[in-house]
């Protein structure tokens, strides 16, 4: 029990001399959890009012970021996206485990076309387990539920120096 408490010592001596904030947050985080003080719940990645403010290529970005290699690998298909309540469109396409896209483009080479209305995509990058009533798939319909399936849920709440 000392050793943790002197690591703590430590991380906490680091923490207040750190100059950037995110070093100064993961030393006194650090500390905090080697004092076993519970730490304050962590706070959701993106708000629903953050993802309503975005463009449709920020959007994919972010499902982009959220795309699971491991479970994108081997995967080669491409996809229409089409916004049925706004002008949006794009072109998505997953190869070598990256998810490309192409905004105010439709694809002649795709294998699906997906039309939803941009509620629904907000809601499946926040929480992929969302129903998909409001999805409509021409082409391969089991493409869309695939490609959702791909995408990480991040984890909050993590430890910084415990295993």
């Amino acid at each position: 029990m000392k050793a943790r408490e002197l690591e703590a010592a430590a991380l906490e001596q680091l923490g207040y001399q750190a100059e950037s904030g995110p070093a100064r947050n993961a030393y006194l985080v650090g500390a905090q959890e080697l004092r076993s003080i519970k730490p304050v719940q962590a706070r959701t990645m993106i708000s629903a009012d953050v993802m309503s403010a975005m463009s449709l290529g920020e959007l994919l970005d972010y499902l982009a970021v959220r795309l699971n290699a491991q479970k994108a690998d081997g995967e080669n298909f491409m996809m229409n996206l089409i916004i049925n309540n706004t002008s949006d469109k794009a072109v998505i396409q997953v190869k070598n485990s990256v998810l490309e896209y192409w905004l105010n483009e439709s694809s002649t080479e795709e294998n699906a076309t997906v039309y939803m209305p941009r509620k629904t995509l907000e809601q499946l990058a926040l929480d992929p387990s969302v129903p998909t009533a409001n999805v409509t798939t021409t082409g391969d319909a089991s493409l869309f539920e695939r490609f959702v399936g791909m995408l990480d849920v991040f984890k909050t709440g993590f430890n910084i120096v415990l295993p």
